[in-house]
């Protein structure tokens, strides 16, 4: 299981297998932290252990109006491979700011990191599936399975 960094938000997942792809379980305290640890994930699934990327480059920021936590954490994770394959750019998320929870907006501030300078990807994400993609809140904790096709 790999930890957030110490000082950041509180959130942990790890890879487990899956034939002929790669499962991802996340853990947090809060949703907008999984959204954190899905970016942490597809970071080391694609690049292997990463200590820390630095953001280069303008702030940007991804909202989206999904309201069911499934969605939004498969909206965020398709965004994050989205914006990896066009533009050659690792998302860091850098801090939440979530809209009300009457149906409003959920933004996430994020910046992005150059891929140059990182590493070469050692494994190449070709998309997120919806088999066995759950999110949950049980007993005050976030969880999530993501499956990605590799």
């Amino acid at each position: 299981m790999t930890d957030s960094p110490v000082g950041l938000s509180m959130y942990s997942f790890r890879f487990i297998d899956h034939t002929a792809d790669l499962g991802i379980e996340l853990e947090a305290d809060t949703l907008p932290e999984i959204l954190l640890a899905g970016a942490a994930a597809l970071d080391e699934a694609t690049f292997g252990p990463i200590q820390r990327i630095h953001p280069q480059g303008e702030a940007t920021t991804w909202t989206t109006s999904e309201t069911d936590p499934e969605w939004i954490l498969f909206a965020w994770l398709k965004h994050w491979l989205a914006v990896f394959h066009a533009e050659e750019r690792v998302l860091v998320p850098l801090r939440i700011v979530p809209g009300a929870d009457s149906g409003a907006d959920h933004t996430l501030a994020i910046d992005g990191a150059l891929v140059e300078g990182i590493a070469a990807a050692n494994r190449e994400i070709k998309a997120i599936t919806l088999h066995e993609f759950r999110v949950v809140n049980e007993a005050g904790k976030w969880r999530a399975r993501v499956i990605v096709d590799i």
